[in-house]
């Protein structure tokens, strides 16, 4: 939610592999209702294999490109629950 309007997301297991990488344009994103230059990026929950992400933690690398880029990378974690 609330991703800047171009960039890229790398998700990981808590273990280091890297399961996903997601990269995106501004037309990608869904409006975020407030005409901020951010929006929402859907996700499947899928790896870059194709399988379903399995029950955990993970933790992704988020990092913003293009005009409005920043140079601030932003980390974080998250939980799926099956």
């Amino acid at each position: 939610m609330n991703v800047p309007s171009q960039g890229s997301i790398r998700i990981y297991s808590v273990s280091g592999q890297l399961v996903q990488e997601l990269s995106w344009q501004p037309t990608d994103l869904l409006a975020s209702g407030n005409n901020s230059p951010h929006g929402d990026l859907p996700y499947n929950l899928r790896t870059k294999e194709g399988l379903d992400l399995g029950s955990g933690l993970y933790l992704y690398v988020l990092t913003p490109s293009g005009a409005t880029a920043n140079g601030k990378v932003a980390r974080g974690k998250f939980v799926v629950i099956r």
